[in-house]
């Protein structure tokens, strides 16, 4: 089959490394992969996934269409940030196709996309919800954003109603999307990998493992690592370190990944003021992350608000062979209990303070359980999995298609989550081409 994948292609894009890893398991298979880059503007050379080199931009509309027309399914991968999916927001209301939807919030790349589409924001928000565009805008800039939205108004809608199909990495946002679209809709397990361990040095063994038990003030690291925001509860870590003396004498905190200058300067205050050992490094090569992570005694892989529908640092972190400790909600509430330490929502810097201690105390077997997180990450968020069930899902969607596109030229034939309306449509679709089938 010919398949269109519409991606981000940027080097640092963890969704554009899932679709590389995708695209290869799809030709593995036997299937033709042409990608669209989907980054609001095109990318230089050196800043491209080497394995998506050879895509086509989402602006060069004569041979987007083309390849579209070629394509036996389209395929979007879809995240939360507008100028790696400006692409996907263009074409997906066009040309249809399956999405992945990476982020069940969809908020932040819906207020990037409002500034030159106010019209039509405006008839997302009172289709949807009846919601007025400047109580939107009102929230927006009210310094709660997410949290005042979530998840009363996940924008997910906006993105789904166009899909033909819909594969999801985990459960928990599914309301809003099946609410959105009657078309098929999956969960499968988000396909990652590490780092090619052959550019790393050989790791050293863990300090943990390397002291005997009797000897006092055992030294552990502890890393957070992806793109740093705030989002990521750094602060949190921080202060669940400082609540008891033995933990700040002996936890070295890592902070591993791109970050703003002002956050970093607010997250090394903070540290500093509290009497806690942090070292923030910024952005670090492949190589220098795959090291992090090996060197890791346990990993702090939090969120609050939980948005993503999977998370690739912590799969990542579990393909490490490294301990997480999460949060217990969403995506990461799934994750098996004896593989993960999981903390509760309401109480998370107390959470991840009995944790630290359970493994200064020497009461969580860390190898056992960085074990069986690898083999549980190893078995489950497979690219090969992936890349069939897209298939199949695409086979589906294309029997869909026809009847989505027929909703949207006449939405008086359904409305959202109106299943008579469907089915009508689908009678009315039938009968006007019921002279086309033998």
């Amino acid at each position: 089959m010919k398949i269109a994948l519409f991606t981000p292609t940027h080097a640092q894009s963890a969704i554009g490394r899932v679709s590389a890893l995708v695209r290869s398991a799809l030709q593995v298979a036997g299937h033709d992969v042409a990608v669209v880059a989907t980054e609001l503007t095109p990318l230089d050379t050196w800043n491209r996934n080497p394995d998506l080199a050879d895509s086509t931009h989402w602006t060069q509309a004569k041979a987007v269409r083309q390849i579209a027309v070629e394509s036996d399914i389209v395929f979007h991968q879809v995240g939360d940030h507008y100028p790696f999916h400006a692409g996907n927001v263009h074409w997906l209301p066009l040309i249809g196709g399956c999405v992945a939807l990476h982020d069940f919030f969809m908020g932040d790349m819906f207020l990037s996309w409002i500034a030159d589409n106010g019209t039509e924001a405006a008839a997302v928000l009172d289709r949807w919800y009846g919601l007025d565009l400047g109580a939107f805008l009102s929230m927006a800039s009210s310094g709660q954003f997410v949290e005042r939205a979530w998840p009363a108004y996940p924008l997910t809608e906006w993105i789904c109603q166009y899909a033909d199909g819909v594969i999801a990495h985990s459960d928990f946002g599914l309301a809003a999307v099946q609410r959105s679209t009657p078309a098929p809709v999956i969960v499968v397990p988000l396909p990652y990998d590490l780092p090619d361990e052959a550019d790393a040095p050989a790791p050293e063994a863990p300090l943990l493992d390397l002291i005997e038990d009797d000897e006092p003030e055992k030294p552990i690291t502890v890393l957070t690592f992806g793109r740093i925001n705030r989002n990521k509860l750094c602060d949190d870590v921080i202060a669940a370190i400082s609540i008891h003396r033995s933990l700040r004498t002996r936890i070295a905190y890592r902070v591993v990944g791109s970050i703003e200058e002002s956050e970093r300067h607010r997250l090394r205050t903070f540290a500093d003021d509290l009497g806690v050992d942090l070292t923030v490094t910024g952005e670090v090569s492949s190589a220098q992350l795959l090291t992090e992570l090996q060197a890791a005694d346990v990993i702090v892989c939090t969120r609050k608000p939980t948005l993503e529908s999977a998370s690739a640092s912590a799969i990542e972190g579990m393909l490490s062979g490294t301990p997480l400790i999460v949060v217990d909600a969403g995506f990461y509430a799934g994750l098996p209990r004896d593989a993960v330490l999981h903390v509760e929502p309401r109480e998370i810097q107390r959470g991840i303070s009995r944790r630290l201690r359970d493994i200064a105390q020497g009461t969580v077997d860390l190898v056992a359980m960085g074990a069986a997180a690898k083999k549980f990450a190893h078995a489950t968020f497979r690219a090969d999995t992936y890349a069939s069930e897209l298939v199949s899902l695409g086979i589906e969607a294309a029997r869909r298609k026809p009847l989505r596109e027929l909703e949207l030229a006449f939405p008086e034939l359904a409305s959202p989550g109106d299943t008579d309306g469907a089915d009508f449509a689908s009678a009315v679709y039938a009968a006007d081409t019921l002279i086309f089938r033998p």
